[in-house]
């Protein structure tokens, strides 16, 4: 670079940060010391902006680790971001749904997500803040959606129907490679940020307008009518707030999300963390074998053997607290919300109205405080400490953030763990899984993919090759679930 060249490169970088500095001065919030403290950038005003481009939520994790606060602020030109990790803050948060709203997120996403029209919108929009009561699409959807997913009847059929479709594909498990990435799912940071996602995201774009015709169909033959309580719930909403039958096919891409996008890793994950552990496979292998009963045959003819799920929920605590110190682990989720007004957060944090709120999970859930001195290490057995009330009652509510929490709690949470956990149940019973083409010969947890904006447990950074193959013995069985109507549950732990 010459004298002159550069001379120039330094004078637009001192102009730039100048005009910036401006722009911040004249035109963004002032800071105010009730605020939580201030982070700064090593770039000014667009570190932060850079950082989330780059590295997306891993930039916030890291912050978070480097400076080890309840919560702070990050100033991005001209908008507050405010970080909160300390769980009495979260709760804070989660209590105040009115001033700290999650609303303006799902006017902005639904727009983006669904495709939806301005006739879509308005009814999406209809008393969404819930300030009418219970009136309006989202809070009605919101309510049947809590009622038809609670342990009981429709849980159980939901659950019945997804295990018998799934025995289908472990019975063709092993002549099959499953890729676990959509066209869709890859594409929705484009969908819903980009521009022109129609010319940007266009294998996502087309994928998604392929779900929304088989969902069309599906609608206009009934075939909601033989379905599940939920699907019900969804489409007569819909219908009853003025919809139509193309906007209730939409409007399941969203449920599509909250079904499969967090499914397809919770699975990978739990496998690779099992087989990766011979003592924790074997322990249980020895749970799961409680739940069997065995139909027995000559040597000549197939073996019956049926896992009773409601001896499952009984019986198989470590399977359960395997499945959510996986999701502690692996949940690179956030919570957002919008400052709608100035706000003292419990007496000690001013929010500024206009900014916007996040709440990482995993700061939380690397907390020593929390979760003990081994935060850093996968237990498998850290959640049965809290099978009592008790213990429950000593663990702070907002500390575990994977299914969220307050107003905004999953709803899906408990067809989430007893799908996963069965799925898991049957599949270590059947199969035995080794690496392959890794250096040590041994099993090596992947990193994550931090591409990732809408799944809060993302997959791995890459394709992981894995051999499957039947165990010994088991070449002659017929693995069946057996369903008994019950109001029992896996008792995920939930703020």
């Amino acid at each position: 670079m010459d004298q002159v060249t550069f001379t120039n490169f330094v004078v637009t970088v001192v102009l730039t940060a100048l005009v910036l500095r401006l722009a911040n001065h004249f035109l963004g919030p002032k800071y105010d010391s009730r605020e939580p403290p201030l982070v700064s950038p090593k770039v000014p005003y667009l570190g932060h902006l850079i950082g989330l481009i780059q590295h997306g939520l891993m930039y916030i994790e890291n912050l978070s680790a480097k400076h080890p606060l309840p919560a702070f602020t990050l100033q991005t030109l001209t908008r507050r971001t405010y970080i909160v990790v300390d769980p009495d803050l979260i709760s804070a948060v989660q209590k105040n749904a009115k001033a700290l709203t999650f609303h303006p997120f799902v006017s902005f996403m639904s727009k983006r997500l669904f495709d939806a029209d301005e006739r879509a919108m308005a009814a999406i929009s209809k008393n969404l803040d819930g300030e009418q009561g219970s009136y309006g699409l989202l809070p009605e959807v919101a309510r049947y959606m809590h009622n038809t997913l609670a342990p009981g009847t429709s849980l159980d059929w939901m659950v019945e129907t997804m295990l018998t479709k799934m025995m289908g594909f472990f019975d063709r498990l092993e002549n099959n490679v499953v890729n676990a990435f959509w066209d869709f799912e890859n594409d929705l940071p484009m969908i819903l940020f980009g521009p022109w996602p129609f010319l940007t995201a266009r294998k996502g774009y087309q994928a998604r307008r392929r779900f929304v015709s088989a969902m069309l169909a599906y609608f206009k033959n009934n075939g909601h009518e033989s379905g599940s309580a939920l699907i019900k719930a969804r489409y007569a909403m819909s219908t009853k707030y003025g919809c139509t039958v193309e906007h209730a096919a939409r409007f399941e891409v969203g449920n599509l999300i909250g079904v499969l996008v967090n499914a397809t890793p919770s699975f990978f994950w739990m496998i690779v963390y099992v087989f990766s552990n011979a003592e924790l496979l074997a322990d249980i292998r020895d749970e799961v074998t409680s739940a069997i009963t065995t139909t027995s045959s000559d040597e000549n003819t197939m073996i019956l053997k049926t896992i009773n799920i409601t001896n499952l929920k009984r019986h198989c605590p470590l399977l359960l607290s395997t499945y959510q110190e996986v999701l502690r682990i692996q949940t690179h989720g956030t919570t957002n919300r919008w400052v709608s007004k100035d706000t003292l957060l419990a007496d000690r944090y001013f929010l500024k109205e206009g900014s916007v709120i996040q709440v990482p999970s995993q700061p939380t859930h690397n907390m020593a405080s929390i979760w003990g001195s081994d935060v850093g290490s996968f237990n498998p057995r850290r959640f049965i400490k809290l099978e009592t009330k008790t213990d429950k009652a000593k663990q702070h509510p907002a500390s575990f953030r994977s299914f969220g929490g307050g107003a905004t709690l999953c709803p899906e949470r408990h067809f989430a763990a007893a799908e996963i956990c069965y799925a898991v149940a049957m599949f270590v019973m059947r199969f035995n899984v080794s690496p392959v083409e890794t250096k040590s010969g041994r099993w090596e947890i992947p990193s994550w993919a931090r591409s990732k904006i809408v799944s809060t447990l993302p997959p791995p950074a890459k394709d992981i090759k894995a051999r499957i193959e039947t165990r010994q013995g088991m070449e002659k069985v017929e693995w069946r679930f057996g369903f008994e109507e019950s109001v029992e549950k896996f008792e995920v732990f939930a703020g």
